[in-house]
């Protein structure tokens, strides 16, 4: 039996090391229930316990935290061949709460099956632990741009980010991408208001370097859109096999 939809993830995890036949075979035992969820659907409540993780095949989720006063910080946004949830491997109860931005399906994978195949399989461990560390290199660039870069740089870098992450998992090719996150999923994600971000993307847009409309972003000028962000690749790609 295939295994829909999972080429994202094979192709992450292969950015790691080569993955064969027997390799496949192998996640195949990972793929548990596959379930599909309309846009807006909370997938994971902040400090529930879970048990097990996902898989994301299709679609685009972000991962998020309330204030007390209702305030919502966006941490990250999973995209297909991410794995949603892989802390629960150690730590049953969330820190986060996801909800989904578009129609997504996903992939459960058990707890049990995750650590027996990990176990048994060093370099598939070694792989998916890879994806982990890249996760963490993501959270870290945007850690700084929260704290440190200028709304033109923040807005900027995420932008380049999402297109070098999906390029990653073979989502997009060239430098265009379809996008669903709105003016309010940006500003809460990178710390601006609505009023700000529609200022920035303007400014991009007249200075022909982005254009971000009707869920689609086009680079016009990838080199120029580095610059602005200060982007440097090596956090997502670093053989540069994406340039």
């Amino acid at each position: 039996m295939g295994m829909p939809h999972i080429d994202a993830f094979v192709k992450k995890l292969s950015r790691y090391c080569a993955l064969n036949q027997a390799d496949l075979s192998v996640l195949r035992e990972l793929q548990g229930p596959v379930r599909e969820f309309s846009r807006g659907t909370e997938i994971g409540d902040e400090y529930e316990e879970r048990t097990d993780a996902y898989i994301l095949l299709d679609g685009w989720v972000h991962n998020y935290k309330l204030t007390r006063d209702g305030g919502r910080q966006i941490i990250n946004f999973p995209v297909a061949g991410d794995i949603i949830g892989l802390r629960s491997l150690i730590l049953p109860v969330a820190s986060y709460a996801s909800i989904t931005l578009t129609n997504v399906t996903v992939c459960l994978i058990p707890r049990e099956r995750l650590v027996d195949v990990m176990t048994r399989f060093t370099h598939i461990a070694a792989s998916i632990l890879w994806t982990q560390a890249h996760e963490e290199a993501i959270t870290v660039e945007h850690l700084v741009s929260v704290g440190r870069r200028t709304a033109l740089e923040r807005v900027a870098h995420l932008l380049v980010e999402l297109v070098y992450r999906l390029r990653l998992s073979g989502l997009a090719s060239g430098w265009t991408y379809d996008c669903p996150l709105g003016q309010h999923e940006l500003a809460d994600a990178l710390g601006l208001s609505v009023v700000h971000i529609n200022r920035v993307l303007r400014q991009l847009r007249e200075r022909e370097i982005v254009t971000f409309r009707q869920n689609r972003v086009v680079i016009h000028d990838i080199a120029a859109l580095r610059e602005v962000a200060g982007f440097d690749s090596s956090y997502l790609d670093p053989e540069g096999v994406l340039e």
